[in-house]
């Protein structure tokens, strides 16, 4: 008998902008592959995360509201991946 094991990978990350705090209505999204979209609200401190993910490809994107502010793609592996990105609004 098969069976799926899920992954211990994560992303996390923390969302800042030039004057330091969040614009109101700010989510993240991650998209896998099969465009499954899972989605956070960051915490106080622009935290987030994302748990239980496979390898794979992904796109990262922050909205506010309902408008894309920022996306980035990558490839998720067994390893570290830092994205150090400032908001560009």
């Amino acid at each position: 008998m098969g069976y799926l094991q899920g992954q211990d990978l994560q992303i996390r990350g923390r969302l800042f902008s030039s004057n330091s705090r969040l614009p109101p209505g700010s989510s993240v999204q991650l998209i896998d592959a099969r465009e499954r979209i899972r989605s956070v609200t960051p915490s106080e401190k622009g935290e987030y995360q994302f748990e239980n993910l496979y390898p794979g490809p992904y796109l990262i994107r922050v909205m506010q509201i309902s408008q894309p502010l920022w996306s980035q793609s990558l490839d998720l592996q067994k390893n570290l991946i830092h994205l150090d990105r400032k908001s560009t609004r």
